[in-house]
């Protein structure tokens, strides 16, 4: 999509597909770019979150609820088995799945699992460690 010969980032045309259309729009927008950029981690998280978001806080065709349902799960686990070992994917989504572990088939436990596993992959990095200790002390 381009905007008077600029070439505008999915990010963009995300946040205009989110403030203009409805959210099956949105993920069929994020579908192909996941599809065409299959290793961006960035593309994985967002979809996880919009997901997320959409089951959780947003009003939604309950007619598509386990469309939704079973696209979260399958989103959550193709990209948790290919960056299973990334910090910024792990502390992102970690938080992400925290808020409705349900959706994505895993217990509280898993998603603090990897919020320490972020902790431990890139030990001085100060937003994932108050992501941590922030999440591991609300199950207290």
């Amino acid at each position: 999509m381009t905007d008077r010969g600029v070439k505008l980032s999915w990010q963009k045309v995300l946040r205009v597909l989110e403030h203009y259309s409805d959210r099956d729009v949105a993920i069929q927008f994020m579908q192909k770019v996941i599809h065409n950029n299959p290793n961006d981690v960035d593309t994985y998280i967002v979809m996880n979150y919009l997901l997320m978001n959409l089951l959780v806080e947003e009003d939604h065709d309950e007619s598509r609820h386990d469309y939704y349902e079973v696209l979260i799960k399958n989103y959550f686990d193709e990209s948790y088995a290919k960056f299973s070992d990334n910090p910024k994917y792990l502390f992102f989504t970690g938080i992400t799945t925290y808020m409705s572990e349900w959706y994505f088939g895993i217990e509280c436990n898993e998603a603090q699992a990897m919020l320490a596993k972020t902790v431990e992959l890139d030990p001085k990095n100060l937003l994932y460690q108050w992501g941590y200790h922030v999440y591991s002390n609300m199950s207290d």
